[in-house]
């Protein structure tokens, strides 16, 4: 008797804004009434970011693909203002995000992601790219009102992200880090 064939691994991958661990400690801090309030469930510190491009579930032989996609993209640095609290409907989740228009440079980083993986045969959902950094989840009434602080963050790099699941919630881990292009490179 043959042993049945087992299904390719999946891992469920994004790429991100990964904040500096000092940017990432201030946001938790400066917001911890604020998400206690909200009595949703929190956010850890160290899960904070913000989604570029949601890639899904891929099996393990197409991880790669994903990691060249990262790998091939050059684009500028910029500058992101996070300054505004919100809650995305139907999600009911408490984020901080931007009052200005997201820079262009973000979403042609998005864009030349999600063409890059289109080419290389990575099927993706249709997607609206509303940058935001997630604060807490599962938010019994939505809140709308100014950040208690506004930060200015020089993004100067994206990273892919694998997504696992927890008792305690989704676990994520860096797996590809590139840098974005100084001026005038």
């Amino acid at each position: 008797m043959s042993e049945p064939t087992r299904a390719p691994r999946k891992r469920r991958l994004f790429f991100a804004l990964w904040p500096s661990d000092g940017l990432r400690q201030r946001i938790a801090l400066d917001h911890e009434a604020l998400i206690r309030d909200s009595r949703g469930r929190p956010t850890a510190s160290r899960n904070l970011h913000i989604t570029v491009l949601f890639v899904g579930e891929v099996e393990e032989p197409q991880v790669s693909l994903v990691v060249d996609s990262g790998a091939a993209i050059t684009t500028p640095r910029f500058q992101l203002v996070l300054d505004s609290i919100d809650t995305l409907s139907p999600s009911k989740v408490l984020c901080l995000e931007s009052s200005r228009a997201p820079p262009s440079a973000l979403l042609e980083l998005a864009e030349r992601l999600r063409f890059s993986l289109l080419d290389k045969g990575i099927k993706l959902k249709q997607q609206v790219m509303r940058p935001h950094l997630t604060l807490a989840r599962r938010l019994p009434r939505p809140m709308h009102r100014s950040a208690p602080a506004s930060y200015t963050w020089d993004v100067v790099e994206f990273v892919l992200v694998e997504s696992t699941l927890a008792a305690s919630g989704s676990e994520y881990e860096i797996i590809g880090r590139w840098p974005l292009a100084a001026s005038g490179q």
